[in-house]
């Protein structure tokens, strides 16, 4: 039972990483550096405006 919850669990978190990085089409930061380097240091880089704006900075860009 647990390894089952797991696996579901590792799957969704697959699933969103795969669409949060989908979504950055452009890897370049819109906004100046400084303004991603504090999201990133803050950590958070999960909020949609640095998903947005500070894609490169929070290493959210497919390789």
């Amino acid at each position: 039972m647990l390894i089952h919850l797991l696996t579901i669990a590792l799957i969704v978190h697959a699933s969103y990483q795969d669409a949060v990085l989908a979504d950055t089409e452009i890897c370049e930061d819109r906004v100046t550096p400084d303004v991603c380097q504090r999201m990133k240091d803050e950590r958070k880089c999960s909020r949609e405006f640095a998903k947005k704006n500070c894609a490169q900075t929070c290493d959210l860009c497919r390789e």
